[in-house]
């Protein structure tokens, strides 16, 4: 697999503040093509005269950059279904929004693609073809990962969720506090309804709900435990009613854990 380089240069001007927070975010991207990119924070983040307005914003640069995949990926399936592209120009829109918790991302970016042929021109058909097959190949394929904060991700390598497109997977949930210790032991309905809370939590900082929730899957440590859970995921999912399997596994990595949640969900493919 290839390698993509940038070099991003920050220089504080000689006698400047800096322990203030007063410090210009002007800086450059250095490319290995020998491209130079003046840039600076979004004013929209840090105001100016902080902020160079005429710069490029990292956000700015990020709608940019999933654009021109798009429009690379459509250039490539118009040129192998026979079509001969003459412009493309796109006024893409990213929209910024904050999380549960607060911190902001772009939880959607929107193209607006205007192509001009040469000749035969495709239909409505095989316009939506190209463009949902350029979607899947270029920023289909951004990668989101969501952290609950457990101790056991970074020791395992696992995100508690991953957002790619419109498609959301959260993994094996279990009863954990914010103290990184079991809630509800002995009881598992209790435990059910802590796992449930923090796959809401994941869902929503993903940028969805548990609305669209799409498939469950629960996991006993006691086959017997399985009406308690089952009554949880019923006040939680009653008007939703996602796909689900109910299994026992041999045991979990805690003793104490009598229960764990996946959930798999899928939202407008424009989010």
């Amino acid at each position: 697999m290839a390698n993509h380089n940038a070099t991003v240069t920050w220089e504080r001007a000689e006698g400047a503040p800096f322990k203030d927070n007063r410090y210009s975010r002007a800086h450059r991207w250095e490319f290995d093509g020998s491209a130079v990119v003046a840039a600076s924070s979004s004013p929209a983040v840090v105001p100016v005269p902080l902020s160079d307005p005429k710069c490029v914003d990292p956000e700015e640069a990020f709608v940019a950059s999933l654009s021109s995949c798009h429009m690379l990926w459509f250039l490539f399936f118009a040129a192998k279904g026979g079509f001969v592209v003459d412009s493309y120009r796109d006024a893409a829109v990213g929209h910024m929004e904050k999380t549960a918790d607060g911190s902001q991302w772009m939880s959607k970016v929107i193209l607006k693609p205007e192509v001009q042929f040469s000749g035969a021109s495709p239909d409505a058909a095989a316009m939506a073809e190209m463009h949902e097959k350029a979607h899947h190949g270029g920023h289909g394929r951004v990668r989101r990962l969501i952290s609950s904060g457990s101790p056991y991700e970074p020791k395992v390598g696992i995100s508690r969720a991953v957002r790619v497109g419109s498609i959301i997977a959260v993994s094996g949930t279990a009863p954990l506090g914010p103290d990184g210790r079991t809630v509800g032991k002995g009881d598992p309905a209790a435990q059910a309804r802590r796992c449930l809370e923090i796959i809401k939590d994941a869902l929503e900082r993903a940028g969805t709900s548990l609305d669209n929730v799409v498939r469950t899957r629960t996991l006993l440590a006691r086959i017997e435990d399985w009406q308690a859970v089952a009554s949880v995921h019923g006040e939680v999912f009653g008007a939703i009613r996602p796909a689900n399997t109910i299994m026992q596994v041999s045991r979990f990595i805690d003793p104490d854990w009598l229960v764990e949640f996946e959930a798999d969900a899928v939202i407008d493919s424009q989010a």
